[in-house]
Order: structure tokens, then sequence, then C-alpha cells
């Protein structure tokens, strides 16, 4: 059997956003922010700062480092469901399980397992490139990055409790603000881009390599 409860909520938001360019010569300046509150869980403020220096004709390097956030999505908050599975025991023998996701916000997530109620991801994000222009057709980009995410939403494994059983739930899974993680890379991108006939052509390859990693668990 498969039962599926989705549940709908008023989310709203108000945001104000201020950008500042500046330009001294062959150095550029790029500073951003932005104030947003949201009736999930507050006020946000969070900015960019980009750093722009071309040291010769075609040639630059550029630099970036902001922050973010994301609130929790309506389908993480309220969504909910519950399966029958079936589970082979250690002597080979057979039973049917229960398995479900429980909302975050319910009692048994927040009172008996002792979740805390789902807040924003934070997030942290520099980055550093080159910018290559060898000739009028040949544009090529290098950037290596490296963000950190606070406090991010994933599902937990199954849990079981003796709680989740009387209420018919053998094991559960829940959304929770469970990891912090960082995630570093490089960025490669070559565009050439030529007359060809009557027509342009153009061609494209990018290419990109990162890793991520748990730094960080909060689970009770």
């Amino acid at each position: 059997s498969f039962l599926l409860y989705l549940f709908a909520n008023d989310t709203h938001s108000v945001a104000a956003y201020a950008d500042l360019g500046l330009q001294f010569g062959n150095f550029t300046a790029d500073i951003a922010g932005r104030f947003e509150n949201y009736s999930d869980f507050g006020n946000t403020i969070n900015g960019k700062l980009a750093l722009r220096y071309e040291y010769a004709k075609g040639y630059s390097v550029r630099g970036a480092v902001s922050t973010g956030f994301r609130a929790p999505s309506l389908q993480q908050k309220y969504f909910s469901n519950s399966y029958t599975d079936l589970y082979v025991n250690d002597d080979g023998t057979q039973q049917l399980v229960t398995k479900g996701i429980i909302r975050n916000a319910s009692n048994i997530a927040q009172n008996v397992i002792g979740l805390d109620k789902l807040k924003e991801e934070q997030s942290i994000n520099y980055s550093l490139g080159l910018t290559f222009r060898p000739t009028s057709k040949l544009f090529i980009t290098l950037d290596g990055y490296f963000i950190k995410v606070d406090d991010r939403i994933v599902l937990t494994s199954d849990i079981t409790d003796p709680v989740l059983e009387e209420n018919g739930v053998d094991a559960a899974r829940i959304f929770s603000n469970a990891i912090d993680t960082e995630t570093k890379g490089i960025d490669l991108v070559v565009s050439y881009q030529t007359r060809w006939g009557k027509g342009n052509f153009n061609a494209n390859l990018s290419a990109n390599v990162n890793e991520t990693k748990i730094v960080n668990y909060h689970f009770p």
C-alpha cells in the first residue's frame, strides 16, 4: 500500500538589492548587497565583492567572494508519505514493514527524536580565475572555486523508535539541517568563433572537476 500526503502553506518574502560598479583604468570592481525578510525564518543579509584586473590586452585575473542562503522548500517542510516494504530477516524469514517520511515540523520529529525546526542553508563562496584572448577568435577562462554550505538540508537515514512503532511506522526518514559541506573545483571554458563560408562557426568546450565532502554533522 502507498499513502501520500502533500501539504501547502503560504510563504512570502520581501527583498531589497543594491549593486555598485566601479572602474579605474584596467581595474574593475562590483559590490552588491541584498536584504531579505522571509516569513519562514526572519531576516538575512548577503553580499558580494568581485574584482577584475586586465594586466595585458585580452588577459585578466578575476576573483570574487560572496555569501548566500537557501530557504527550506515547501516539499522539504510539508511532504510526508508512508509505504509498505518487504524486509528479509537474518534468518531468511520475511516480514512486511511500514516505512515513510515524517514532516520535520511534526511532534514526533521535534519532541521525540529531537530534531530542530528547519532553517535556511547558509553559504560562502570564493573564486579566483584567469581569462585569455590570445586571438580575436579564441577566448579561454579558467576558474577555481570553493563553496562552504552550513546547515545543509538532507534526508536522514532510516530512524527507528518505539514511538514510531506505536504509530504504525517501523522506520522513518526526516528532512533535517544535518550536515555542513565543502565543495572545491576547477572550471575550464574554451570558445572559438570564426567565419565559415557564408555563415559563422562556433565551438565551445567546457570541463569541470569538483569534489564535495561532508565536514560536520548536526544530528542528535
